[in-house]
């Protein structure tokens, strides 16, 4: 059986209130995105699925 390989990309720091944190990551079945608030918490997580 062959081996599968993945990989993945993390990006960070470029969204507003983001400050060193996690913006978004890339991987064989899609990607997904993180919003932040003034305080640092994540105001919202959005999943994109590859088909």
């Amino acid at each position: 059986m062959p081996r599968r390989t993945t990989h993945i990309t993390q990006t960070y720091d470029t969204a507003t209130n983001a400050c060193g944190r996690l913006l978004r990551v890339d991987d064989g079945t899609g990607y997904q995105i993180f919003s932040y608030d003034k305080l640092g918490n994540v105001s919202e997580n959005i999943r994109t699925f590859a088909v």
